[in-house]
């Protein structure tokens, strides 16, 4: 999907902007049918986008002084009926941890003053939205020990909660050398959230049968096929009714047969698909912001035409 929507529309939008050189924009979230999206140009803002209706909202982010890293998560609070884009911000070298909220419904910021004892390491971007809760893969920043943990943000309650790994999972990865990295994902699969951890030669995923239980983490399968084993990022997004699991990956999505261990590459439209990918549902959820993007006007015509010619064979068949 080109920002805004259509490639006519982004190219008029950019030409309206002066002495910018690159934009740059990423997938932040999507809930309810409404896409959070990063743009990055001076000033950063961030645009929430309902691609069903094409309203969109811009948002002006927080000014951060300093050396800072951040990210973003985007989900619905059930409390006070509203929408809330979370920035999660780690002074590296203060060793602190700040996270804003803002409320679509009252376009402001707020600030969480809670004592923060995670850290987010610098390639985790956005938040995984599960269970009203924004997901982040961290660690501990307790002095007395470090553990890697699911940092969980509850958007409603604002509570922060560290979940753990399972237990024989890291046993494992702790005894591996420096060079024999093991890559973490967290993801959602079906009704349960899940971890995938990469190595050289196979994939573990694990299921968390009971939310916030670590007893209750179980592993799925382990897979042995070179095309997820050399990746980076292994992400499952859905389980088909044939068994099979789409899984997202840093250079293309793959279906992956538990039954008899094999994989295949998905192409869409001829392409494959890169790492900023997020599942969509539908809706007519609507922004109250009065801003649309214009459709293009070869789309336009398109569908002029096609009513035109729905209308006239629905006359037709009226006279037989």
């Amino acid at each position: 999907m080109n920002f805004p929507f259509e490639a006519e529309s982004s190219l008029a939008w950019i030409k309206k902007r002066k002495k910018v050189e690159t934009i740059v924009f990423n997938i932040w979230g999507s809930c309810n049918g409404l896409i959070c999206l990063g743009i990055r140009m001076s000033p950063e803002t961030k645009e929430e986008e309902d691609p069903a209706t094409r309203e969109y909202k811009k948002i002006s982010l927080p000014i951060c002084d300093g050396y800072y890293s951040v990210r973003y998560g985007f989900g619905y609070d059930n409390s006070i009926d509203d929408y809330q884009l979370v920035s999660v911000t780690d002074y590296e070298y203060a060793g602190s941890f700040k996270i804003k909220v803002y409320t679509l419904g009252s376009d402001s910021w707020s600030t969480i003053r809670t004592p923060v004892p995670y850290s987010v390491p610098v390639d985790i971007t956005h938040g995984l939205l599960f269970k009203g809760a924004l997901h982040w893969l961290g660690t501990t920043t307790d002095q007395k020990s470090s553990a890697e943990v699911i940092i969980s943000f509850d958007v409603s309650s604002k509570r922060l909660m560290g979940l753990s790994f399972p237990e024989r999972s890291l046993v494992r990865t702790m005894n591996y050398p420096i060079h024999r990295r093991v890559c973490k994902n967290v993801a959602v699969l079906g009704d349960h959230l899940c971890l995938a951890f990469i190595e050289c030669s196979k994939v573990d995923l694990w299921l968390m049968q009971d939310y916030g239980v670590r007893e209750s983490w179980t592993k799925q399968f382990t897979c042995t096929r070179l095309s997820l084993t050399r990746r980076l990022l292994c992400k499952p997004i859905w389980c088909l009714e044939s068994g099979e699991i789409l899984i997202q990956t840093d250079q293309d999505l793959v279906l992956y047969d538990q039954r008899n261990n094999t994989t295949r590459n998905v192409r869409i439209c001829g392409d494959t698909m890169g790492s900023n990918l997020e599942t969509y549902v539908e809706s007519i959820v609507s922004l109250k912001s009065g801003t649309y993007v214009e459709m293009p006007r070869s789309r336009r015509t398109m569908m002029k035409d096609a009513t035109k010619s729905r209308k006239t064979m629905t006359r037709r068949a009226t006279r037989h």
